[in-house]
């Protein structure tokens, strides 16, 4: 080749990107049989947010999911998230949920954030893992960020407080 021709070998930069991270928030929660809670799909060190989804494995005898909603963060920069799902198994004790967008603009949100939260009931007394089964999360063009952690929750159920009061007997 000559000085200044091309060689169709050019010089493409490559994009170091650090590992995304999941968890469940709070990371244990003690509730009683019966109570109604949330807890939160966290992402840390997200680029450029376009969608996601995950599955996230629990006790159906101890817990039961109601729904699942997209958190705030995906939609911080006015970006529009649909939602898929939440599609609950619950003999398995399973549920997947996702969101996703579609278009250019606006740019999709980075850093730290919620990305859904779940409603559960608390069924029985006893302890429920939320365990992520998997998770994936991509950037607005589709492509996939990779998912270093991913940190699961413990939900303890107990019976709840029962209050005795005293019996005074009197003589007469």
């Amino acid at each position: 080749t000559r000085c200044g021709q091309a060689t169709g070998l050019e010089a493409r930069p490559t994009q170091v990107q650090t590992p995304v991270t999941l968890s469940v928030q709070p990371y244990s929660r003690t509730v009683t049989a019966g109570q109604v809670f949330t807890v939160s799909i966290v992402v840390s060190d997200v680029v450029d947010l376009g969608g996601f989804e995950f599955t996230l494995a629990y006790s159906p005898t101890v817990v039961q999911v109601i729904s699942a909603t997209v958190g705030a963060f995906p939609g911080s920069t006015g970006r529009t998230f649909t939602p898929l799902g939440p599609n609950v198994d619950s003999v398995a004790g399973t549920v997947s949920f996702g969101a996703f967008s579609l278009g250019a603009t606006p740019q999709g949100a980075s850093g730290s954030g919620t990305l859904a939260v779940l409603t559960l009931r608390a069924l029985a007394e006893g302890e429920s893992g939320l365990l992520f089964r998997s998770a994936q999360v991509s950037d607005r063009a589709g492509n996939p960020q990779p998912v270093s952690q991913m940190a699961g929750g413990l939900v303890k159920v107990g019976q709840g407080y029962r209050v005795y009061m005293p019996l005074i007997l009197r003589n007469q």
